[in-house]
């Protein structure tokens, strides 16, 4: 727009001043150098070309100033923000738990080309850190082992341009041995050409340490559980999925995912025990439960099976991720075999204790018959003695039952087998209790004193087992007495409460010491001489048996007072 401008105005300048410069030419000699000089409006014409020229110029400068302002601090931010990302490298690299790395594989030593500050903990080597040094770090570092294996893997990772790790041993300035773990990368040029090898590497050795430390406490576990004398097994969804060689012998070779609990075939006696704990730990009513069973194992042909007993404890568990149960039985048919013996001695000794009872019931029927066999003897042939004589029979024939009871009691109690549990009233073992100990007792001038209850009282029970508990019971608070002056009484009741049958034997003796009352059922725990120190242990297994308790009260007649507590039915 100058430029038009100036142009205009000097042509109108030239056609203005161009008649005048003509007539003035008639009188004035002509001068180049003229006020209106023809070379005046080309000057004035230039002059505005300059001007416009110098507009346009200064306005291009501007903008270009500007650019370059803006393309100035632009790239000052990026310098800034370039510096703050270096920086947090830097900081990032110096704090990580190992050292950032990278070196050459074109030289036979691979020489590192960097290592960042953890260099220098990790190897103990402080020429590692310093600008410009070189370690050769696979000879001088690495275990000797593991030079050779490292390098093929790496070169192989090159070789398909992929990451790779390595786990490896180093030897430290100090000779301290370390396990430490690798991952690098290969790096290449634009033109696809080998650079560098740039990773990490950090110190493993606690890790290696625990998990050295883990596969000996699991191979020192899967020890304890294969030579375990607990069969252990792990059942899930009725399954069996694990059991140990003590298992496989207690019950044979399971088939492959055979129902447990199916498979078992309990004694008959034990089928209500068994299955109500089967329901239990199916139902995971409980997180624990324990039970005492005997059952059949599976035997060869041919073969009688062999009664096995067991007690049984199961848990509930977390098994690979899923709920199961823990199975842990112990064979303690031994045990109960050993046990039975015992019983059986502990009858012979209680037998020994009655004997004099027993001896006194059958010598009274038998002076009896004696008695009445003479009668019949005399009257023997005479009509008119008949009805003495059918009452001289009558008598024989009670007294002959009452011996045969005496001794059918007396054998029921020695005579070995397998509980008998039954539904029967709970006076039934007590009233045979005292018929057996009666006779001994009047001897030692002990008074017997009853309370039993007029109800019967239904319980599921061995009549023969109870009646070992309460003889024993009973022979030991006579024996508390002994030595005690005056008179010396055992009371014997019978009750129910709250769906328990309760039956107590109490003595005036001097009681049982509130020190040693938790140890008196410990097996062949004894404060007598000649005690063996099995009765009342004995006595505690029966009533647990029961599903039952026997505790110690302190008695009316202030001496101790045994309570059996058994289920009611």
């Amino acid at each position: 727009m100058c430029a038009i401008l100036c142009t205009a105005s000097g042509s109108i300048l030239t056609a203005t001043c161009l008649p005048r410069a003509a007539l003035a030419a008639q009188d004035v000699p002509h001068s180049p150098t003229g006020l209106f000089s023809p070379v005046l409006p080309l000057a004035v014409a230039a002059c505005g070309l300059i001007v416009a020229w110098n507009l346009i110029l200064r306005k291009r400068l501007k903008s270009k100033n500007r650019e370059l302002t803006l393309e100035l601090a632009q790239r000052r931010s990026v310098e800034e923000e370039l510096r703050t990302s270096r920086h947090r490298l830097a900081t990032l690299v110096s704090n990580l738990p190992g050292m950032a790395f990278s070196h050459r594989v074109d030289d036979d030593d691979w020489p590192m080309g960097y290592t960042s500050q953890g260099c220098q903990e990790l190897t103990g080597y402080p020429s590692l850190c310093a600008p410009g040094m070189e370690l050769f770090y696979a000879t001088k570092v690495v275990h000797p082992d593991d030079i050779g294996p490292n390098r093929e893997t790496i070169r192989k990772a090159l070789a398909e341009k992929q990451p790779y790790r390595l786990v490896y041993r180093i030897t430290t300035a100090s000779g301290k041995k370390k396990w430490v773990w690798e991952q690098g990368v290969g790096l290449y040029g634009p033109q696809g050409e080998f650079l560098s090898v740039d990773g990490f590497i950090t110190d493993i050795t606690e890790f290696k340490q625990a998990e050295k430390a883990l596969i000996a406490s699991r191979k020192q576990f899967h020890d304890l559980v294969i030579n375990s004398p607990v069969g252990i097994s792990i059942i899930q969804d009725s399954q069996v999925v694990y059991q140990n060689p003590e298992q496989e012998r207690l019950f044979g070779p399971l088939p492959e995912k055979a129902d447990f609990f199916g498979y078992v075939t309990p004694h008959s006696d034990d089928m209500d025990k068994i299955h109500r704990f089967i329901e239990v730990v199916k139902n995971g009513e409980v997180s624990c439960n324990e039970s005492d069973f005997c059952f059949f194992p599976d035997t060869e042909k041919n073969k009688a099976p062999r009664t096995r007993w067991v007690h049984c404890r199961a848990a509930r568990i977390v098994y690979q991720d899923r709920e199961s149960v823990l199975l842990n039985m112990i064979d303690v048919t031994r045990a109960k075999e050993l046990e039975h013996m015992v019983g059986i001695q502990d009858k012979m000794a209680s037998l020994g204790r009655v004997t004099a009872g027993i001896a006194h019931e059958v010598r009274n029927p038998l002076s009896g018959i004696n008695l009445y066999l003479s009668v019949l003897d005399k009257i023997a042939g005479d009509p008119e003695q008949e009805t003495k004589a059918r009452e001289c029979i009558r008598q024989l024939k009670e007294a002959s039952c009452d011996i045969e009871t005496v001794i059918r009691r007396a054998m029921d109690f020695l005579k070995p087998g397998m509980p008998q549990f039954r539904v029967m009233d709970a006076n039934e073992p007590v009233k045979n209790a005292l018929g057996l100990t009666a006779a001994s007792l009047r001897k030692s001038g002990v008074r017997m004193e009853t309370a039993l209850s007029d109800a019967p009282l239904p319980c599921y029970a061995d009549g023969n087992l109870l009646l070992r508990v309460l003889l024993n019971l009973i022979h030991n608070a006579a024996e508390a007495m002994d030595d005690l002056p005056g008179s010396r009484i055992i009371q014997v009741k019978t009750a129910v409460e709250s769906a328990r049958v309760l039956i107590s034997v109490s003595d005036s003796g001097p009681g049982v010491p509130q020190r040693i009352r938790e140890r008196i059922f410990e097996p062949f725990y004894t404060t007598k001489s000649d005690g063996t120190g099995i009765g009342l242990s004995l006595s505690q297994r029966i009533v647990m048996d029961h599903n039952g308790t026997i505790r110690i009260d302190q008695g009316e007649l202030g001496g101790a007072s045994f309570v059996v507590d058994i289920p009611a039915r």
